[in-house]
């Protein structure tokens, strides 16, 4: 028997870290200096500019490059370049075939809180194969908070079968704090069979009630582990 308890980075994620606080994650590439990007004096960047080019349409071609390191800087340049555009290519990156493209990519838009990647990522919720891939687009959405996707959420957390992915997911659900599914959730509570599940769905009930009145995120901690017999694929 292989104990896993739930993944500390995603707590630690979900209910102390703001969400432009830039915290690597395992498995992420570390963010390089943003300001470093387009300095013309720093050799490495004219190396870079003639590799990659200058401008967010540039790096974007980079995406499905044939060098794997090539498609991860592209995802890296246009996180870090500040400028809204490049947004919609990160979403797109999300769909690479490379799975560290498409986890940097959603660590990523998960960072700058982008609003509009939301519905991919949700979307993407329940195509995935992994409960690690999982985990990371659901920190990413705890990092959004965009209400619209509150209720599919609750859908998923309903649906899902492993304990560690399905309590980051009503997590997020405390995070994004829309009274909406406020009902749902403690619903939902009632009929859990798992003590550790229902403790935390209760908690998540009690903080969306709090919010109500203003109460800032993160202030609500649980203290529930969960474990289970073989570790997630």
């Amino acid at each position: 028997m292989k104990s896993v308890v739930l993944n500390s980075f995603a707590l630690i994620l979900l209910t102390e870290i703001p969400a432009s606080t830039q915290l690597s994650t395992p498995g992420e590439i570390p963010y390089h200096n943003p300001a470093a990007i387009q300095d013309p004096t720093d050799c490495g960047v004219r190396n870079q500019n003639s590799k990659m080019g200058r401008t967010i349409e540039d790096w974007a071609r980079h995406i499905n490059d044939a060098d794997p390191a090539s498609r991860l800087e592209a995802v890296r340049l246009l996180a870090e370049s500040g400028k809204p555009g490049a947004n919609e290519f990160l979403i797109r990156a999300v769909d690479s075939r490379d799975p560290r493209v498409a986890t940097f990519a959603v660590d990523s838009l998960g960072k700058l809180g982008v609003r509009e990647a939301s519905e991919v990522l949700v979307e993407r919720l329940s195509t995935v194969g992994t409960g690690t891939t999982q985990q990371h687009i659901l920190v990413a959405l705890g990092r959004i908070r965009d209400p619209e996707s509150a209720k599919r959420l609750l859908d998923f957390a309903q649906v899902e079968q492993n304990p560690e992915v399905r309590a980051i997911a009503i997590r997020v659900l405390g995070e994004i704090g829309d009274d909406s599914v406020r009902n749902g959730v403690q619903k939902l509570s009632e009929s859990e069979t798992d003590p550790r599940l229902k403790t935390l769905m209760q908690e998540v009930v009690a903080r969306m009630t709090v919010q109500k009145g203003s109460t800032p995120h993160g202030e609500v901690k649980s203290t529930v582990t969960f474990s289970h017999s073989a570790t997630n694929p």
